[in-house]
């Protein structure tokens, strides 16, 4: 479930969330709403994929950001 069309869907589907909670449009909110469409697509997997995919989930947005400022400053 990994094609260009799906992902295309997971990330309107996180956006029309975001705006219908009124959550605004912060780089972390749509980041977190991203990560969480990650995590709920691999929750419905069979337990041995979704281990797996579970594996390539992102940092949380305060780990990615640490990770992201570490780098600029090398």
């Amino acid at each position: 479930m990994n094609t260009p069309t799906s992902k295309r869907f997971v990330s309107l589907f996180v956006l029309s969330i975001a705006f219908a909670s009124g959550c605004s449009f912060t780089q972390q909110g749509i980041y977190d709403g991203s990560r969480q469409a990650k995590i709920d697509e691999c929750n419905h997997l069979p337990y041995g994929q979704k281990e797996v995919c579970l594996e390539h989930v992102p940092d949380k947005h305060e780990e990615y950001q640490r990770n992201k400022e570490e780098l600029e400053q090398e």
